[in-house]
C-alpha cells in the first residue's frame, strides 16, 4: 500500500477565516448510507455531498424504508466569514500520513464518508493507534472487517476477518485492552454479530465472528440496522441499533450491554414520535450514566423530517430523548455530528448538523434540564462533518470540516481548564490543517475520524498526548483515501 508522510509547522491563529454558510441540501432522509433490513432486503437511497447529505430512494431487495446511499455532486453558496490578523505564537507539528486507501464506497451507490461515527482511531496499550474498516463487493454485502495498524513506516493493513453472511451495511468497532471487538446486524441470521481480534498477536488464529445472545437466544428484529458501539469508563461494551418502522410508523431503539458477564436487556425503547433513531454518538457522564445525540426520522419515506435528539439514560433503563431544536429557521437541525461530556464538570457540550452547512453547538450545564438549553449556543458556519477531541493533559478541540466551501479542515482548542459554561468558537485558536496535494479533492471531506474514549480504554492522545485524528476525502473525487492527521500540540 502506498504510504506518504509530509511534517509541516503551521501558525495557530486566534480566528479561521471561514468561507461561509454552505447553502445546499440537508439529510432528506438522514440516513447517511443507510440500508434497512426487511425479510430478505434492502433499499437505495441518494446522498448529495455540498452542505450535507441529500437522498432519495428506488427500490432494490428492501421492503423497509431506508436503503444504501447513493452521492452526487451537490451545490453551495459561500461568503467570506471575517478575518484575523493576529497570531498566537504556538506553533504546533503536524504529521500526516496515508492510512487506507481501500475505504469502502461505490459511486453511485454509497459515498465513503458514511458513518464516521462507527469507528475511530483506536489506541492499544503498547501505545499503537489501529483502525478498522469495511470490505465488500457492493453495498448489500459487507464481506470483511481488514485491521489496520500504524507502523514506524506508516500505516499497513495487517490481517482481515470474513463476518458471517449476511451483513449488509457498516459496522462498528471499539478496543478495550488488546481485543478489538467490532459489531454488525447480521440481516440474513437475524442476529448481532460480534468479532474479536487481538492486536497483541496479529498473526494468531484467534478470531472469529459469533452471533451474540442478548439475556438468551435472541433474534433481531426485521428491518434492523444501524449499529452503533462504546467503551463506558469501566470497560463495559455497550452496542445499539435502531429497527425502522413500517411505512413511516413508529420504530423501536433497542441497546445491550455488557459487563463481562455475558450481554444485558435487550432495553426497547418505543420511539414515540420517530421511524427510527439512528447515527447515534454516544459520551459518558459516569460508569453508567449514557449521554448521546442522534439522528430521528418523522413520517413516511421519503416525504418524511429530519431531527436531532439528545438521549440520557443509566444502564438498565430507557433513554428518555430531547429533541434539539433551532432558534433560527436558516439553521433547521437536521441530524447529529458529535457529544462530548466534561469529566471534571460533568457539563454535556453537543454538536449537530443543521440544513444549510454549518454545525449548531449546544452546552448543557450538569444536572440542568435539556429543555432549558435544546438551542444551540452558537453557529459554526461552513461546516458538514464535526467533531471532538480532548487529549489527556490538552485542549478540548473542535475538529471542522467544510461543507462544499472548500474550506477543509481545522482545529479549533480552547483549554479545558479554563472551560467555564459555553465556548466561544469563534474566537477559539484555529489552526488549518495541510492535507495531501495542498488539500485537492479534501475541501469538503465526507468523514472525520477521532480518538476518543467511547473507542478505547486507553490514555487519550498516548503519551505525547496528541491530537490524533483521520480525514476521508470528499466524494467523488478522493473519498477511498483516509489520511491520519496527528498534531503535537504545544
Amino acid at each position: 500500500m502506498q504510504l506518504a508522510r509530509v511534517v509541516l509547522c503551521l501558525m495557530l491563529a486566534p480566528g479561521l477565516a471561514c468561507v461561509g454558510q454552505g447553502a445546499g441540501r440537508g439529510d432528506a432522509l438522514g440516513q447517511d448510507g443507510g440500508g434497512s433490513e426487511g425479510a430478505d432486503s434492502s433499499s437505495s437511497s441518494s446522498t448529495s455531498l455540498g452542505s450535507g447529505d441529500s437522498e432519495s430512494e428506488s427500490e432494490s431487495e428492501s421492503s423497509s424504508s431506508e436503503g444504501a446511499e447513493t452521492s452526487t455532486e451537490g451545490e453551495s453558496e459561500s461568503t467570506d466569514a471575517e478575518e484575523t490578523d493576529t497570531a498566537s505564537e504556538l506553533v504546533p507539528e503536524q504529521l500526516t500520513a496515508l492510512l487506507s486507501d481501500q475505504n469502502r464506497r461505490y459511486e453511485g451507490v454509497m459515498f465513503g464518508g458514511w458513518g464516521p461515527h462507527l469507528r475511530g482511531l483506536m489506541r492499544a496499550p503498547d501505545d499503537t493507534l489501529w483502525f478498522t474498516v469495511d470490505a465488500g463487493e457492493d453495498v448489500q454485502h459487507n464481506r470483511e472487517v481488514l485491521y489496520y495498524r500504524e507502523d514506524p513506516e506508516g500505516w499497513t493493513q495487517v490481517a482481515a476477518q470474513d463476518h458471517g453472511d449476511r451483513v449488509q451495511q457498516n459496522s462498528a468497532s471499539v478496543l478495550r485492552g488488546t481485543t478489538i471487538f467490532t459489531y454488525s446486524v447480521n440481516v440474513d441470521q437475524h442476529a448481532l454479530e460480534e468479532c474479536y481480534f487481538d492486536t497483541a498477536d496479529p498473526e494468531l488464529d484467534d478470531f472469529a465472528c459469533n452471533a451474540i445472545s442478548i439475556g438468551g437466544p435472541y433474534a433481531t428484529p426485521p428491518s434492523s440496522n444501524y449499529v452503533g458501539a462504546a467503551l463506558s469508563p469501566t470497560g463495559a461494551k455497550l452496542v445499539w441499533f435502531t429497527v425502522v418502522g413500517p411505512n413511516g410508523l413508529p420504530g423501536e431503539w433497542i441497546y445491550t450491554v455488557d459487563f463481562g458477564d455475558g450481554w444485558n436487556g435487550p432495553f426497547v425503547l418505543e420511539l414515540s414520535e420517530y421511524n427510527d433513531f439512528a447515527y447515534v454518538h454516544a459520551a459518558f457522564a459516569g460508569p453508567n450514566s449514557v449521554v448521546a445525540v442522534g439522528q430521528g426520522y418523522t413520517g413516511a419515506y421519503p416525504d418524511g423530517q429530519l431531527h436531532a435528539s439528545v438521549a440520557e439514560f443509566e444502564f438498565g433503563e430507557l433513554p428518555a430523548l430531547h429533541e434539539l431544536r433551532s432558534a433560527d429557521e436558516a439553521f433547521e437541525i437536521v441530524s447529529s455530528n458529535d457529544v462530548w461530556v466534561d469529566p471534571r464538570s460533568g457539563d454535556a457540550h453537543v454538536l449537530a448538523r443543521t440544513s444549510h452547512g454549518a454545525a449548531a453547538y449546544f452546552h448543557r450545564p450538569a444536572g440542568a434540564s435539556w429543555a432549558d438549553h435544546d438551542t444551540p449556543a452558537s453557529i459554526v458556519p461552513d461546516t458538514y462533518r464535526a467533531r471532538w477531541l480532548a487529549p489527556a493533559g490538552g485542549p478540548l478541540v473542535l475538529v471542522r470540516g467544510s461543507a462544499g466551501a472548500g474550506g477543509g479542515v481545522d482545529l479549533r482548542a480552547v483549554e479545558i481548564d479554563a472551560l467555564d459554561g459555553p465556548v466561544d468558537w469563534a474566537s477559539a485558536d484555529s489552526l488549518d490543517i495541510e492535507l495531501p496535494d495542498g488539500g485537492q479533492g479534501f475541501g469538503s471531506p465526507s468523514a472525520l475520524f477521532v480518538e476518543s474514549a467511547a473507542y478505547h480504554d486507553q490514555l487519550l492522545g498516548g503519551a505525547g498526548s496528541f491530537v490524533e485524528f483521520a480525514t476521508c476525502g470528499q466524494y467523488p473525487e478522493r473519498d477511498v483515501e483516509i489520511w491520519h492527521t496527528r498534531v503535537a500540540w504545544p
